[in-house]
């Protein structure tokens, strides 16, 4: 009972809801980000195609979570793609699917942290499921099957946030 008790406590502290106005800010990065993309020309990759909004807006508001429960600075930058995206070290992916994975690229910075953001949109809740340094990610399989050529990294496998934490200090 006791560590059932504990996990629940850890589930807790890696969850934050949003207010409204933290979420519209947040969707007019995202929105920002779309038009910005759009206008460049920028190229989204071979996964599902780029016709809507819905992936920055998600990720806009995964970013501010992530800044959230890691207690770091967020720039809402627009246009600037080369950055990371949270206190100028850390890396953020986002999911809407509960045990999603965390999806690096052979091109990601191998020193870098990745964050992986649960997101539930409607509930404005976000979830801390782990992290990991993309060299870290790299020992996983290389898929091709979702779009581009990506490691995906299981949530188990993935790094308490206290961890990154440690790291950060």
């Amino acid at each position: 009972m006791n560590d059932l008790l504990e996990r629940i406590a850890e589930y807790v502290d890696d969850l934050v809801i949003l207010t409204d106005a933290e979420s519209r800010m947040c969707t007019w990065v995202g929105r920002q980000r779309f038009l910005n993309a759009r206008r460049l020309n920028r190229d989204p990759g071979l996964g599902p195609p780029h016709t809507s909004d819905a992936n920055d807006i998600r990720g806009a508001h995964s970013e501010f979570a992530a800044s959230v429960l890691l207690n770091k600075y967020w720039r809402p930058s627009i246009g600037e793609i080369t950055n990371p995206d949270v206190g100028g070290v850390v890396q953020v992916r986002s999911t809407i699917i509960e045990t999603g994975r965390l999806i690096i690229k052979p091109a990601d910075q191998d020193d870098a942290p990745f964050v992986l953001i649960v997101a539930n949109m409607e509930g404005l809740r976000f979830r801390f499921a782990g992290w990991l340094f993309a060299r870290d990610a790299k020992t996983w399989p290389l898929l091709c099957e979702y779009g581009d050529p990506a490691h995906f990294v299981d949530q188990c496998a993935l790094l308490p946030r206290a961890a990154l934490q440690a790291w950060l200090a």
